[in-house]
């Protein structure tokens, strides 16, 4: 696992690395998290339920846990772009612009946590001010699958059922 906060977006076989905000590291694309940092990440987006009113009685009917859904997830991230020159900062903006009209993928690694989501949207804006090495803007990604699904491969074993009948079976 990390032990500095990053997040990275990858398209077109392209991977754009955000680094934390806390860390002492040079970018290697020129973006960091500023103080804002990550908002829609580590919660759950809006659930999506169809209730049906008791006619007699108070509240709603429960509602079964395979009807329980969520809308989308939408993750909004501050960023800053930061270079020894203007064009250094002019081409950590533009990376960032690269992924836009493009389907994206958004991994967080944080300490203990390393997810990612996968079909999502993404649209960034900067401020129209900028300083000296560094220009300061609002990332937004729409995530339509909200899934946050483990960077870690899972492993298991498949063995034959033998006179089951089952076919292959896992093996636990």
């Amino acid at each position: 696992m990390a032990d500095t906060m990053y997040a990275e977006i990858s398209f077109d076989g392209r991977v754009i690395t955000i680094l934390g905000h806390d860390t002492d590291s040079t970018p290697p694309d020129g973006l960091v998290m500023t103080d804002s940092g990550i908002q829609g990440w580590f919660g759950a987006p809006d659930i999506k339920v169809s209730q049906t009113e008791r006619q007699t009685g108070n509240g709603a009917h429960d509602v079964p846990d395979d009807e329980l859904l969520y809308a989308a997830r939408t993750v909004t991230m501050g960023v800053a772009a930061v270079g020894d020159t203007r064009q250094d900062v002019i081409e950590a903006t533009n990376r960032l612009l690269d992924a836009m009209g493009r389907t994206v993928s958004l991994r967080v690694a944080d300490e203990g946590s390393d997810t990612h989501v996968d079909g999502a949207h993404c649209r960034i804006e900067w401020e129209a001010d900028w300083a000296e090495g560094w220009h300061v803007g609002t990332l937004t990604i729409v995530c339509p699958r909200p899934e946050r699904l483990s960077t870690a491969p899972s492993v298991g074993l498949m063995t034959p059922g033998g006179d089951s009948g089952l076919g292959l079976v896992f093996d636990s």
